[in-house]
């Protein structure tokens, strides 16, 4: 059909293109205005890694948000209200995305009631910080664990070492088995300082530092002594002193520094306006298409009547 005849056909049925378009119009309108309306609320939060590790660290976390873990630990917090809801339904109303090329990450949530969907955010939010505390926790745990074994040999090797100084056996058992384990305990906390603490951190580096010296000088005194084991009971002496006094501080301060590495930027807030297109945008685009579809609709049905 050429074009002159399909714009006098259109013209010819105007009416009809415009009341099915009026029609689509309506139809759309209301199903916009009845449909759920879904409100959405986000938390910010910050990784305290900077750099490429911070980035990398927000991916992660964010990751961690849509388990079933911690879906389940959010389940838990609802429980004595009136709001039931299961694991599955949690994940399938919150998510996270991380923020590119910066150490933030959002947390989403989704629901028909605006207030729901805030506390959602923050919850979920919440329930990842105490996720990772516990995380950390334990580790600390198992450190301090790992900590007291290596204590308890240090103690049981200086009663050995005070019952040869007692009865006044050689100097070599010392040298030989006490300094070799102080030295390697000391290279232990090195590789295990848990402190993000800059101020405690330096005064462990102060004590890690004291403490190698001490020994050093004991293995002076050892290398230079062959007496009848006084060098024993002097070294002994100080190690008990200085060293545990030094090492029982050291081991106090990795147990309180425990700091998340997750922190909220910005807490989730009531949402005032819901997801999803306006009523005037779905209206409109119900007006183009009902138009275009319309037209091609008469010109099709006058095609086949003139045939």
């Amino acid at each position: 059909m050429q074009l002159p005849l399909v714009l006098q056909v259109v013209w010819k049925r105007k009416w009809i293109i415009i009341g099915l378009t009026f029609i689509m119009v309506v139809a759309a309108a209301i199903y916009n205005i009845q449909r759920p309306k879904y409100y959405e609320a986000s938390v910010l939060l910050g990784v305290d890694e900077t750099g490429k590790d911070g980035e990398h660290q927000a991916q992660v976390y964010s990751q961690i948000v849509g388990t079933h873990t911690l879906a389940k630990q959010i389940v838990e917090r609802y429980e004595k209200s009136n709001i039931k809801l299961t694991p599955n339904q949690i994940q399938g109303k919150i998510n996270a995305q991380s923020v590119p090329g910066l150490e933030l990450f959002y947390i989403d949530a989704f629901d028909s009631n605006p207030n729901l969907a805030r506390d959602l955010a923050n919850t979920a939010a919440e329930e990842l910080i105490a996720y990772l505390e516990s995380k950390k926790q334990k580790e600390n745990k198992e450190l301090q664990q790992n900590i007291d074994q290596r204590l308890a040999d240090i103690k049981n090797l200086i009663e050995e070492e005070k019952q040869k100084a007692n009865s006044r056996e050689v100097s070599s058992s010392t040298e030989n088995k006490l300094i070799p384990k102080l030295e390697e305990i000391v290279s232990y906390i090195v590789a295990n300082k848990q402190t993000e603490n800059i101020e405690v951190q330096q005064n462990i580096d102060q004590r890690l530092a004291d403490i190698k010296n001490l020994i050093e000088e004991e293995k002076q005194i050892a290398n230079s002594t062959k007496a009848d084991g006084l060098a024993d009971e002097a070294l002994i002496e100080d190690l008990e002193n200085e060293y545990l006094k030094n090492y029982l501080g050291i081991k106090a301060e990795q147990q309180i520094d425990i700091k998340v590495p997750v922190q909220i930027v910005d807490p989730a807030i009531i949402p005032q306006t819901h997801t999803g297109p306006s009523t005037l945008y779905v209206c409109f685009v119900a007006f183009v298409v009902g138009l275009i579809l319309n037209s091609e609709l008469v010109i099709l049905l006058e095609g086949l009547k003139s045939k």
